[in-house]
């Protein structure tokens, strides 16, 4: 979605290990959550999977690496209904771009999101 290989997408590994390790309020809303059963049958945590789990794939996602350009591209890809405008493909179909943007609308930014 973010174009070509001149639009790469990474990871930090030392974001993520410094989100995982001063995440004692994300940890505690999670074990709130999981106290009252809010988690979707998606999560159960009865087998294999465990609430760090869960965690630990969300502090990775905080810590995704970007460029002004590759959101750019991200952002007018979903701007032309899932059709890269650099390399002319479609990456998804509009039915999902239709359902992510009102998504990312209501997310608004971290703290400020609600």
């Amino acid at each position: 979605m973010s174009g070509d290989k001149n639009t790469p997408i990474g990871f930090g590994e030392k974001y993520y290990k410094s989100e995982s390790e001063t995440a004692d309020r994300n940890r505690c809303l999670a074990y709130m959550m999981n106290e009252v059963k809010s988690w979707p049958p998606c999560f159960s945590y009865d087998g294999k999977k465990s609430l760090e789990d869960t965690l630990e794939l969300y502090f990775m996602t905080c810590s995704i690496l970007s460029t002004n350009k590759s959101m750019s591209v991200l952002a007018a890809t979903l701007a032309n209904g899932g059709l890269n405008p650099l390399t002319g493909e479609r990456v998804c179909s509009q039915e999902h771009v239709k359902y992510t943007l009102p998504l990312m609308l209501t997310c608004g930014m971290y703290d400020y999101s609600g």
